[in-house]
This record gives C-alpha cells, sequence and structure tokens, in this order.
C-alpha cells in the first residue's frame, strides 16, 4: 500500500462567510451539519488507520463543534495532528491578499500568488517529511488552495461538495439582489 491521503476541503464557518458575504446565509446550518456529517460517516472505515492529520491551523480547536468532533475521535484513535503552516508564509500571503482588495496592480497579484506557491511548497514538504511508507493521512484544508503533493502519494477527495460551489451560489444571489 502506498502513502494515502484523504483530502476535506474545509466548509467555510460562520465567521468566514460573515467576512466574505457580509451575512451568514439562511441555510448555513443544515448545509454545515451536511457536510460534517458526510465526513463524518465516510471517515469511520478509516478511524485507527489514519497516522496523521494535516491541518494549517497549529492547534486542533476549530469553531466548527463537528470538525472539532472529528478530530477528537482520530487522535485518541493515535493519529497525530501536524501544522503543514509556516507562520511567516501565511502572514506574508494573507498581506498580499488584503493588498489586492484595495488594488488591482498586476504586480501585486503575482506576488501574491508566488507567496502562495511558496506556501503551498512548504505544506507539501511537511507531508513528504512526517507521511511514512504505506501510512495514511488526512488533509484539512481551504477549499481554495492548490497544494500539490508528493507524487507517490494517492490522494482521495472526500467531500459531499465543494465549498467553493456553495460560497459562489450564495455570491451570485448577493449580486442578483443588488441589480434588482
Amino acid at each position: 500500500m502506498a502513502r494515502t491521503i484523504i483530502l476535506v476541503p474545509m466548509m467555510y464557518s460562520r465567521e468566514d462567510l460573515k467576512k466574505i458575504l457580509g451575512l451568514v446565509p439562511d441555510d448555513f446550518e443544515a448545509t454545515s451539519l451536511k457536510f460534517w456529517g458526510y465526513v463524518e460517516e465516510k471517515l469511520k472505515p478509516f478511524v485507527g488507520r489514519i497516522h496523521m492529520i494535516y491541518s494549517e491551523k497549529h492547534d486542533n480547536k476549530d469553531p466548527n463543534s463537528q470538525l472539532d468532533s472529528i478530530l477528537k475521535e482520530l487522535i485518541n484513535n493515535h493519529a497525530e495532528l501536524q501544522c503543514i503552516e509556516d507562520p511567516l508564509l501565511a502572514a506574508e500571503a494573507e498581506a498580499w491578499r488584503e493588498l489586492m482588495k484595495s488594488s488591482q496592480n498586476q504586480a501585486v497579484s503575482e506576488l501574491f500568488e508566488e507567496s502562495m506557491t511558496e506556501r503551498n511548497e512548504h505544506a507539501k514538504g511537511v507531508i513528504e517529511r512526517t507521511l511514512g511508507e504505506n501510512q495514511m493521512g488526512i488533509l484539512f484544508m481551504d477549499p481554495t488552495r492548490k497544494v500539490s503533493l508528493p507524487d507517490d502519494v494517492k490522494v482521495i477527495r472526500m467531500c459531499p461538495f465543494d465549498p467553493i460551489d456553495y460560497l459562489n451560489r450564495h455570491l451570485v444571489k448577493l449580486k442578483t439582489a443588488k441589480k434588482e
């Protein structure tokens, strides 16, 4: 068996949606429950077989109690939590992202993309170094990030729907409502 990563794109939190949309959609609670319920159910056969939990955060605290429950169960069954972020690279990317909001400058966009590439390469390196031969890990990650994993890692994507689609649907609703 080769190294395996179960990739779970993170469902947006209430705080994320407030920041991005300016509101929390009416269907958020039900949609979030559906998303994390699906992930929790599909992960059951892998509990005890997952060696590493990869996250963008340095701790396993999350405002989503369903995710927190999933993490606790995996950790209680001997999975190790590993942060894939370098705080300096993450801060740099966030600074470029904030600058892009106020500037449509091509150079700023290119610098943001470059910082995201460095950030993603760092994440790939962490996984390369810590996921052993014949081991299984799970990667909880922002749905907009595109980390290319080592060539010998088999990737299983696990989610009932793409969280980006959920966000985009509500962005379109907001734009349509503003035009009317």
